[in-house]
């Protein structure tokens, strides 16, 4: 090492000014991609809804279940049925011309909870 080299006394390593804005940049662009990326997923899921409030529930054998009183950020539907409020799972849904089953039968509806 010659005479003019030198190196800093204390503290951390301080980064020649074009690199420093290189990773300010690039931090930058990462913390945009996130933040677009955060409020874009929801826009997605509540297009993508396969159920929405107040919409009628039918069961494996095609009869009334009830009326969707809220629909859960997975895609569950909570259900007054039979006095109580039931949560039914996303995968147990399907819609087909309008209409929204679950796959449960009226028994396995009445053990959830």
């Amino acid at each position: 090492m010659d005479a003019t080299t030198r190196l800093p006394a204390t503290g951390p390593f301080v980064l020649p000014a074009i690199e420093r804005n290189a990773i300010m940049n690039l931090r930058s662009a990462l913390l945009g991609a996130v933040l677009l990326a955060a409020t874009a997923a929801p826009a997605f899921a509540q297009d993508d809804a396969l159920i929405s409030k107040n919409q009628t529930i039918y069961d494996a054998e095609g009869k009334r279940v009830g009326k969707v009183t809220r629909v859960l950020e997975d895609g569950s539907a909570l259900v007054i049925y039979k006095g109580k409020v039931v949560r039914i799972g996303a995968s147990t849904l399907t819609a087909a011309e309008g209409k929204v089953t679950t796959s449960l039968s009226k028994k396995e509806l009445a053990r959830l909870d």
